[in-house]
């Protein structure tokens, strides 16, 4: 039993040494279920609320996007200005296939169940590199048309 669990226990201890990323079947499933979710929904006109959390400072943006382009990204908390909040649903999508691509060593999400979007994204890029992490929150989702 012993030699089953010394090549699992060295691998983690390797991944977490070498920072690489595990992304399993399902993580992809559920991006793929929730993108498929979205598309379905064709839904271009909605206000949404995001949070940013970063070394960057982040902010939290009271965004409008009409025909699937960002109208608005207005601050809410003193920030100068809407660029960072400036993300569409599909803009969201597109930060979490980034996040694969680059092998980011976490990323945790959370999608609506109905709709699909991402209602959360935490992505750590790189374990040895600090203040690396970005993270985002929708809330008050609201389709208009």
């Amino acid at each position: 039993m012993m030699a089953k669990a010394f090549p699992l226990y060295l691998f983690a201890g390797l991944c977490f040494l070498g920072g690489c990323s595990i992304f399993s079947s399902s993580d992809r499933s559920q991006l793929t279920d929730a993108q498929a979710l979205w598309a379905r929904a064709e839904i271009a006109d909605y206000n949404y609320l995001l949070s940013v959390a970063c070394e960057c400072l982040g902010g939290r943006y009271d965004v409008e996007v009409r025909n699937q382009t960002v109208v608005t990204a207005t601050p809410l908390d003193g920030q100068p200005d809407g660029s960072l909040g400036e993300k569409t649903v599909d803009d969201l999508f597109s930060i979490i296939v980034d996040a694969i691509a680059r092998n980011a060593v976490e990323l945790d999400v959370t999608y609506d169940g109905g709709l699909g979007y991402p209602l959360s994204i935490s992505i750590d890029y790189d374990r040895n590199v600090i203040d690396d992490e970005i993270f985002y929150t929708v809330e008050d989702f609201e389709r208009v048309n």
